[in-house]
């Protein structure tokens, strides 16, 4: 739900997000496909490179290096995704092993973001099969992984939430699932038969989380983007005193974090704020760009590859490192603010 825009804000529309497609055998492999989806505000797509294991369905896409490779020619961004048939932990570590080595075979290298599509009826411990699965792929160097399923799934628990979600769920407004990172809003867009997203974060879009050439530092606006959670938020000012009321369910762009009375707090107009505890990003901090911990005195300190972009964390305490806003996620690690969601940057 989006309520009534205020002046001094810039609220959010769903449509505001660049779109991504996700691809299979049933979709076409030619340049000129790839080339119209571009016309669409369409700036990624993700294409289902394999099924099951060499022990169960044994597949891989047929079209899936032409469309790599045209995908690519277009300036699309290029994902992979694998559809999970496991039941048990050694299917789980052989399908990710499949899937692995199908992506090597590809040419996309361990930065490619990797999701696993876990939605087939027949999977008796989505869950627990899930984490095993996620955890060999990072065993063989791929941590920039996501989970797609549909969004009961993710309000009844049935698959984790240890890794960004991509959320399918059709016929309304809204994923309705808190923090997605992405959401497939259609399953037939343009009247193509081809299931459509907006991405949230920049994960399937933004060339520089894992294919920017050399030099590139651009990042995702998508990334300032926070929602009231709740009943609604009472908003601030810089001083602490009261502003305006937001509507629970509206998003917002942030154009930076402060501390306001020892709370982290989002800029969302001039001199006006929310509190991130009246935010769907209460209790925790989203990663907004691949960073390293710092500790209390602020050194960085050694923590490559753990604190991924999407990843969320669990915050102990909110305090200052050097006179920066920052989260304590473990005894002896914090994120500083400028690396989360709500940044500004």
């Amino acid at each position: 739900m989006l309520g009534a825009v205020f002046s001094t804000t810039a609220q959010v529309q769903a449509s505001d997000f660049l779109k991504f497609a996700d691809v299979s055998s049933y979709q076409s492999s030619d340049e000129y496909f790839f080339q119209n989806l571009t016309t669409g505000n369409v700036a990624g797509v993700v294409v289902k490179l394999t099924q099951g294991s060499t022990d169960g369905d044994n597949y891989i896409n047929p079209k899936a290096q032409a469309q790599i490779k045209n995908a690519k020619a277009a300036g699309l961004k290029v994902s992979l995704y694998h559809y999970a048939k496991y039941n048990g932990t050694q299917d789980a570590i052989d399908e990710a092993n499949f899937f692995a080595d199908a992506a090597k075979s590809a040419g996309l290298g361990a930065d490619t973001v990797m999701v696993a599509d876990v939605e087939d009826p027949s999977l008796s411990n989505p869950y627990g099969d899930t984490v095993t699965f996620q955890q060999q792929l990072k065993n063989r160097g791929y941590n920039n992984q996501v989970i797609y399923s549909m969004a009961s799934w993710f309000w009844y628990n049935k698959v984790p939430r240890n890794y960004p979600a991509w959320v399918a769920n059709y016929g309304t407004d809204a994923p309705g699932v808190d923090n997605a990172a992405a959401w497939q809003y259609t399953s037939n867009y343009n009247g193509l038969s081809l299931d459509m997203s907006y991405d949230f974060t920049g994960l399937f879009t933004n060339k520089s989380v894992s294919q920017a050439p050399a030099g590139d530092t651009s990042s995702s606006s998508n990334n300032n983007v926070i929602t009231v959670g709740g009943t609604g938020a009472n908003g601030v000012k810089g001083n602490g005193s009261s502003a305006q009321h937001f509507n629970a369910g509206t998003a917002w762009k942030s154009n930076g974090i402060k501390l306001i009375n020892g709370k982290i707090a989002y800029l969302v107009g001039a001199d006006v704020y929310i509190y991130q505890d009246d935010t769907t990003q209460a209790n925790v901090c989203t990663v907004a760009n691949p960073c390293k911990a710092v500790d209390g005195n602020g050194n960085q300190i050694g923590s490559d590859g753990k604190f991924t972009a999407g990843s969320q964390w669990q915050i102990a305490s909110v305090t200052e490192v050097n006179g920066q806003a920052a989260y304590q996620v473990s005894g002896t690690e914090y994120i500083l603010a400028s690396n989360t969601i709500g940044n500004g940057n």
